[in-house]
């Protein structure tokens, strides 16, 4: 429940970080319905960090590409869960070329 003492944590140790809806409904549309899993508005120096966050993040390893992101590629909004249908999963890294 404390943005500020995370994004402070995440930035100081370097952190491989994304953005996630909720932190886009902060940076990008300001709508004040939207809070941070707490009760205050995000400052300004976490409102700041939440701006560096890219929305995807992609790592070259032995296996292959691994991409990091929240949701399904740059959909943070859609979702993947156990048990659930694998096309779409497929539809959408093939459209990010992944």
């Amino acid at each position: 429940g404390d943005t500020e003492r995370c994004c402070t944590l995440l930035a100081q140790a370097n952190i491989y970080t994304i953005r996630g809806n909720h932190d886009r409904w902060q940076v990008d549309e300001a709508d004040p319905r939207h809070t941070l899993h707490g009760d205050e508005p995000a400052t300004n120096p976490a409102l700041s960090f939440l701006r560096t966050l890219p929305r995807t993040l992609t790592f070259d390893t032995p296996l292959g590409t691994l991409l990091l992101c929240h949701g399904l590629g740059k959909k943070d909004m859609a979702g993947v869960y156990p048990g659930g249908d694998d096309e779409p999963i497929r539809e959408a890294l093939k459209a990010q070329n992944i």
